[in-house]
């Protein structure tokens, strides 16, 4: 997506690249808005639809915010939020999935978008000192583009720079679970 929209901005606007940003979170809007939307009305020929999102009463934010959209209109689907309407809380949705004969691996504070600029940077950098991997494809991001994800921190070379140093001089069993991001993750709105 990112190459996609950069080669766009620069042959077809004379642009540089963009990377997606609190203010432009192209990714959630092109790989699951945009995407789903085409899905629903060009492969279905539906005009409207509802969009089943999966929030939790434990998200009341989310769940306001969304509630707010659909008051507001102008999409052609209605937000419905089934789990948050059944008191699902995030204990529950562990509690099921330790129930299953088998474990996705994904950590529930990283998600599927393991270091997300939405995330707050505490565990953006538990993440990296875990895993120091995982921040190659983010630096590299923001090294072919010349952006950042966000202006407002420090870019994340420098994260992963500061778990490094983190991780030489503390047990890697860091807690930062009751850190609340800086932006609520909303990829489901």
């Amino acid at each position: 997506m990112l190459q996609y929209y950069a080669d766009y901005r620069r042959e077809e606007k004379g642009e540089p690249p963009i990377l997606p940003n609190p203010v432009n979170r192209m990714c959630t809007d092109r790989m699951k808005i945009k995407a789903s939307t085409w899905y629903m009305r060009d492969v279905l020929g539906l005009n409207s639809w509802d969009a089943i999102i999966g929030i939790r009463a434990d998200e009341p934010r989310r769940y306001h915010r969304m509630m707010a959209a659909n008051e507001k209109g102008g999409n052609r689907w209605e937000n419905v939020t089934p789990m948050y309407q059944a008191g699902v809380l995030k204990a529950d949705v562990n509690s099921f999935w330790a129930r299953q004969l088998f474990d996705l691996g994904i950590d529930s504070d990283l998600g599927n978008c393991d270091l997300c600029f939405l995330k707050s940077p505490e565990k953006i950098i538990r993440a990296i000192i875990e895993n120091p991997s995982a921040a190659r494809w983010w630096i590299k991001a923001e090294e072919r583009t010349g952006q950042v994800f966000r202006r407002d921190r420090p870019n994340y070379k420098a994260m992963a720079w500061m778990a490094d140093q983190l991780g030489r001089q503390m047990p890697l069993d860091l807690d930062f679970a009751g850190d609340e991001d800086l932006i609520d993750c909303m990829c489901g709105d």
